[in-house]
């Protein structure tokens, strides 16, 4: 048998902030799945006491023992599995038990919703088969919860519900006061068109309904109740104090919106249930807290919500009104003050600079102005065709040019003369045209 003991000190790391798995580790030189099968086997001592609890912290000063046998294998027991969002209350063979938050459906509807919490237990729990459903719990409706694991354990559970076995009691936040402080309530439930339900007449046919009803707390406005289920019908809680005029905050199906109720879930928790073990027969009772915003007493501080809009308020009406000078407006704004501010300066201006004098415009130039008026305008191409130009039937040809001009390179000459001039003296070598008004 080895044994090893160590002192937690200021070098192992703050105070109340050393792992005790960190310390046996440092002291074996195991794995992390031997060192919990350490913890597992009563292996580690903390002050004397058995801690089988590998995460717990450590303050300076400690004293912790490890006794084991090297040549031995401690391995680790299993644990039970994390379900997401849900606290695990009980597991074994044949039930698994757990406290169902208020957002979560308990089993698919029509819609064929997936993540249900019948689904999410069967997956972390790596079940092949479905778990066995004997009761459901409302969405927006918290507390306990039990489901079988086989199909004998589901029998069993469904037998003990049906014969009323289960003691299951649940709290409830309702608008108003009762008048008794006991009180039951008995009436038959039918189900509505749209999947409601009601409390039938006399004369109609429905599901008989008990419910035994206990006043916690009286708040003027609300109140809190202790409900036990003698059976257990669809939505009964909810109808049943509806009914009486008492329904339940949150509840928009079957009552009204509260003044004093901010949160999106109905004030309605599976506080206990107690039932037979299918396997054992032992008598077994699981509890889930009141949830914290259930309590509306008096002294309860408001949501974060309404926090905000009653501060904001009440700084409103009481800040004291600012001190205004006797010719100050009260409509004066802070735009308005700033800019009189930024107008007025602290010291003297300098004297502005006269300005300089315009300097005379220079004449302007005939060239530069012909030569930009051609650019703006420039001349228009000729539209005359460049083949050849008919003759007179009889004579000398029309413009035979000068000496030694072959009769193309004279139509060229004329045809360019004509389109860098149009219409002007020298835009013909012959003279001017007939009917032009440079004619004699």
């Amino acid at each position: 048998m080895k044994r090893l003991r160590h002192l937690v000190g200021a070098t192992d790391g703050l105070d109340g902030d050393v792992r005790a798995d960190r310390i046996v580790q440092g002291l074996t030189g195991l794995s992390r799945r031997e060192l919990r099968g350490l913890f597992d086997h009563a292996c580690v001592t903390l002050d004397g006491v058995i801690c089988d609890r590998p995460e717990a912290r450590l303050r300076h000063g400690a004293a912790i023992d490890v006794a084991f046998d090297p040549g031995r294998r401690y391995p680790e027991k299993p644990r039970p599995p994390s379900i997401p969002g849900t606290d695990l209350l009980h597991l074994d063979e044949a039930i698994v038990v757990v406290d169902k938050p208020w957002r979560a459906l308990t089993v698919p509807t029509a819609n064929g919703e997936p993540r249900t919490l019948v689904e999410i237990v069967r997956v972390a729990l790596r079940q092949r088969e479905p778990l066995g459903v004997v009761q459901r719990l409302d969405r927006g409706v918290s507390g306990v919860l039990v489901f079988g694991r086989t199909r004998a354990a589901t029998a069993s559970l469904r037998g003990q519900f049906e014969e009323r076995h289960p003691e299951r009691e649940y709290v409830a936040v309702v608008s108003g006061e009762p008048r008794d402080d006991h009180f039951t309530i008995r009436s038959r439930l039918v189900t509505t068109e749209n999947l409601g339900r009601r409390v039938a007449s006399h004369e109609e046919p429905g599901e008989h309904a008990i419910t035994h009803v206990t006043v916690r707390e009286r708040w003027g406005d609300s109140s809190l109740l202790s409900v036990r289920l003698e059976t257990g019908k669809r939505h009964q809680i909810r109808v049943h104090l509806a009914d009486r005029g008492h329904s339940i905050l949150g509840d928009d199906r079957y009552g009204e919106m509260h003044p004093r109720w901010h949160e999106r879930r109905i004030a309605l928790h599976a506080l206990t249930l107690e039932i037979e073990h299918p396997t054992t027969a032992a008598k077994m009772r699981f509890e889930s807290p009141i949830p914290s915003a259930f309590r509306l007493g008096p002294g309860r501080a408001p949501t974060r919500h309404t926090a905000r809009e009653t501060a904001g308020e009440t700084a409103r009406r009481t800040s004291p009104e600012p001190s205004r000078r006797p010719d100050q407006s009260r409509t004066t704004s802070t735009k308005a003050t700033t800019q009189a501010k930024v107008t007025i300066p602290s010291k003297p201006l300098k004297p502005a600079k006269p300005a300089k004098p315009a300097k005379p415009a220079k004449p302007a130039n005939p060239a530069k102005a012909a030569k930009s008026a051609a650019a703006t305008h420039p001349p228009r191409k000729s539209r005359r065709p460049t083949g050849s130009i008919p003759q007179k039937a009889t004579g000398a040809p029309r413009d035979a040019g000068a000496a030694g001009d072959t009769p193309r390179s004279a139509i060229t000459r004329r045809a360019g003369a004509y389109a860098a001039g149009r219409g002007g003296s020298a835009g013909r070598s012959d003279g001017p045209r007939r009917g032009s008004p440079d004619r004699a």
